[in-house]
C-alpha cells in the first residue's frame, strides 16, 4: 500500500510539473495532501492573505505590521515574537488569530510541519502579484504544499470580472510552482450601514464594495468548481451568525470586532473550521 502511493505521489508530480495532470485530479492532489497529513508526513501550508491572515483585531490586538502597500509583505509569522500583545504591552500567548491556532494545531501532529505567511495589511490579489508573493513563498523553506487564499474582503474594491481575471493568474502562478491553490471563503461582514463608525466609510450600503463582495461570495462556488480548485468556508457559518443576531445599529453577534475584522471569538470560529476541513 505504501509502496503503491509513494509512485502514485511521483508520478502525480512528474505529471504536474509537465503540465499533464487532468484538471479532475487537481482535487486528487488535495486528498493527498491531507493523507499525508493524518499519517504525520510533514506538510508546509502557504497562506496569502490580508490583515485577518495575519490575525488582526484577536482580543482586539494587531499582529501584523502596515505595509502602505508598498514591497516586503509581512505577515504575522514574520515578527518578533510569535503571539499577541496585552494592551499593557506584555506578551500573551493565549491570543491568537486563526493562522496562529492552526500553526500550532498542525505542528502538534508533526514537529516540522509549519505556516509560510505571506499576508499583509490592505492587500488584495493585485498588491501580492505585483510584489510577487507567490513566487517569494515558493522559494521559502520549507516550501508549501498547499497555499489558502483567503481574499475576497479587500479585492471587493475590484468587479467581478477582474476579481475572477487576478484569481485565475493566481492559480496559475500557485500550481506553476508545484503548490496546491485552495479558495478560503472569508468571513461575512455586518449587514449594518457602518458609515462614520470610527471614520470607516467603506462598506456602507451606499458603496460598491459592499455589492461587489457579496457579488464576489456568491460566485466563488462555482468559479472554484470550474477551476478545480478546492474551498475553506469561513463564510457561511459567520454569515449565519450575522444575520441571526445583527439589530439595528449595532452588532450583536459576537464574532466581529468592527464591521468585518473577527474577534477573538471570530477567529476561533474560522480555525474551528479550517481544523475539520484539514481532518476531514
Amino acid at each position: 500500500m505504501m509502496k503503491r502511493l509513494f509512485v502514485f505521489l511521483i508520478l502525480t508530480t512528474l505529471f504536474n510539473s509537465c503540465g499533464l495532470l487532468r484538471k479532475s485530479d487537481k482535487i486528487v492532489e488535495i486528498n493527498l495532501f491531507k493523507w499525508k497529513y493524518k499519517h504525520n508526513e510533514q506538510i508546509t501550508i502557504g497562506i496569502i492573505g490580508n490583515s485577518i491572515g495575519c490575525g488582526y483585531r484577536a482580543d482586539n490586538t494587531f499582529p501584523c505590521k502596515e505595509s502602505n502597500n508598498k514591497g516586503g509583505v509581512l505577515g504575522q509569522f514574520d515578527l518578533d515574537n510569535d503571539g499577541r500583545l496585552k494592551e499593557d504591552g506584555q506578551y500573551d500567548p493565549l491570543v491568537r488569530g486563526w493562522s496562529f491556532q492552526l500553526n500550532d494545531y498542525i505542528k502538534k501532529k508533526n514537529k516540522n510541519n509549519c505556516i509560510q505567511n505571506m499576508s499583509a495589511s490592505g492587500w488584495d490579489m493585485r498588491h501580492h502579484i505585483a510584489d510577487n508573493t507567490i513566487q517569494k513563498i515558493a522559494l521559502r523553506i520549507p516550501k508549501p504544499n498547499i497555499i489558502l487564499i483567503p481574499l475576497q474582503i479587500n479585492d471587493s474594491k475590484l468587479s467581478i470580472e477582474e476579481y475572477i481575471k487576478n484569481l485565475e493568474l493566481f492559480v496559475k502562478q500557485i500550481r506553476s510552482f508545484n503548490m496546491i491553490p485552495v479558495l478560503v471563503k472569508e468571513n461575512a461582514i455586518d449587514s449594518i450601514d457602518v458609515f462614520g463608525i470610527k471614520g470607516i466609510n467603506t462598506f456602507t450600503k451606499k458603496t460598491p464594495e459592499r455589492k461587489n463582495f457579496y457579488l464576489i461570495m456568491n460566485s466563488i462556488d462555482s468559479i472554484a468548481k470550474s477551476k478545480h480548485i478546492g474551498i475553506v468556508d469561513f463564510y457561511s457559518p459567520t454569515q449565519k451568525i450575522i444575520a441571526r443576531t445583527t439589530i439595528g445599529n449595532a452588532n450583536t453577534s459576537g464574532i466581529l470586532w468592527d464591521y468585518l475584522h473577527p474577534n477573538q471569538a471570530g477567529h476561533d470560529l474560522m480555525f474551528s473550521i479550517i481544523k475539520k476541513w484539514i481532518k476531514n
